[in-house]
């Protein structure tokens, strides 16, 4: 799917449906959900390749998992990744 979609295009069609991935099921079973695509979207440096409805279902399945999106997007921004621009 990456290949073909590149990152940006898998992760849309990865929050396309009601109905999480395999991948978003193991990562929430391991308590890592800080590592899935829901996860990531939803960062500042990166919301604004998606669209709302993509953010919406994102946000929903973390919330609906008991992921503390609040925390996480504190947590990460305290330590963004160098190429981010102070801008974000």
């Amino acid at each position: 799917m990456l290949s073909e979609l590149g990152g940006v295009g898998a992760a849309k069609q990865l929050l396309r449906g009601g109905n999480a991935s395999d991948g978003f099921t193991t990562l929430w079973e391991a308590g890592r959900l800080e590592l899935s695509v829901e996860a990531f979207v939803l960062l500042p440096w990166y919301r604004h390749l998606f669209e709302d409805h993509h953010l919406d279902t994102a946000q929903y399945r973390l919330s609906e998992h008991g992921f503390d999106i609040d925390r996480f997007l504190r947590e990460t921004q305290r330590n963004p990744p160098v190429w981010v621009s102070d801008d974000v």
